[in-house]
């Protein structure tokens, strides 16, 4: 089990929450509160390496939106 969190400067979190599910189909959770700002993956041992090299696929294609 795992915890990230992952944020991309000028972009809101939810929108790269949403992004990662429409166009990938990760369920991520948006978070804005107090300071802290971002989008929380929970990768867990069933995750596999694929599943985590599509995650990173999603977050590079959005941050070059």
């Amino acid at each position: 089990c795992a915890i990230g969190l992952v944020s991309i400067d000028g972009k809101k979190p939810s929108e790269l929450d949403s992004y990662l599910y429409t166009e990938y189909k990760l369920h991520t959770v948006g978070i804005e509160w107090e300071n802290i700002s971002g989008v929380r993956v929970t990768p867990n041992v069933y995750t596999t390496t694929k599943n985590l090299d599509v995650l990173v696929e999603g977050i590079r294609s959005f941050a070059n939106i």
